[in-house]
Formats: structure tokens, C-alpha cells, sequence
């Protein structure tokens, strides 16, 4: 399967800010975006939740376009950008970054998640000097989101904010 970078880099500078402006739409909502979007994503994604959550995933990585770095997990950046916030710590900053990671976590439906998702990876872009997100991972917790297990939730939760050293 043709992985969410590798769909990245058939698209054009002009399709990649294209895509990071759709960043919480579905789809179905940017006419202008099916075009770009259908010419690169790959055979056998068929059923509406997986196409948007690989459209989401493709315009995360989009946003990252004038990024260079490693790439990373989300949850990893997420987290990052949460220490940067309580060092910097204005209590209704640090507050409101977690209102936004704890509304994206407690959401079960693909289109809402991609919603919430937007709202808390246009500041986190910003904020994340070197790093990219591991995107085709991100793919699949998209894809997984509404597990009754809530296994992307509590994998993005220990991630997140876990004071524990990695083997702990």
C-alpha cells in the first residue's frame, strides 16, 4: 500500500497548501481538493471513514510542508509542545492546549475527530521547530478511533503525559 508520505510527494507545492487549508474538513467539503486528493490516494481505500482519515492524515502532513526534521509520532510532538507550554507557563495557555488534546481524545467519531484534530494541529504546526508527525500512523489511529478498547486514546494518553521513563 502507498504509504501518506509517499502520496505526499506526488503532489505539487500548490496541491500541498491546498490540502494543509482542508485540514478538519471531510472530502465531500472541499470540492476544489478532489482532484489532487483521488489522483493520490491509493486502490483498496474504499469506505468514507478510511478516505477521510487518510485525507486528514495527507493534510496533517501537508501542514508540515516547510518542515524539516524527524518524524515522530504525534502524540510525541503533542507532547512536546505541552512542556513547552508549562514552561512557558501561563495557567490558561497550558489549560487550553489540554482542553483541546482531552476533547480530541474523547472523541469516538472519525468526521468530529478530524474536526478536533485541525483545531489542535494548526497551533501544535507551529510550535513543533524540527519535527513531523509520523503520519501514516496517524492514519491508522484515525482509522481505529472509535475502538470500544479506546486503544489510540490510551496509547496517545501514556504517550502524552506519562512521567514514567520509556520501560518503566
Amino acid at each position: 500500500m502507498i504509504s501518506i508520505e509517499e502520496s505526499y510527494k506526488q503532489l505539487s507545492h500548490v496541491e500541498r497548501k491546498l490540502l494543509s487549508k482542508c485540514l478538519g474538513k471531510t472530502i465531500e467539503d472541499v470540492p476544489k481538493a478532489i482532484i489532487p486528493f483521488y489522483r493520490v490516494l491509493p486502490r483498496g481505500i474504499e469506505y468514507d471513514d478510511k478516505v477521510n482519515a487518510f485525507f486528514a492524515a495527507l493534510c496533517v502532513r501537508c501542514l508540515y510542508e516547510d518542515v524539516v526534521g524527524e518524524i515522530v509520532p504525534l502524540e510525541s510532538i503533542v507532547r512536546k509542545v505541552r512542556e513547552q507550554r508549562q514552561a512557558q507557563r501561563s495557567s490558561d495557555n497550558a489549560d487550553s492546549y489540554d482542553n483541546k488534546i482531552a476533547s480530541l481524545m474523547n472523541t469516538v467519531e472519525i468526521p468530529v475527530f478530524i474536526s478536533r484534530l485541525s483545531r489542535m494541529m494548526k497551533y501544535t504546526a507551529k510550535m513543533a521547530d524540527g519535527y513531523i508527525p509520523d503520519c501514516d500512523q496517524l492514519y491508522k489511529d484515525i482509522c481505529s478511533i472509535g475502538s470500544t478498547k479506546k486503544t489510540v486514546q490510551r496509547k496517545w494518553a501514556k504517550s502524552i503525559y506519562s512521567n514514567g521513563e520509556k520501560g518503566e
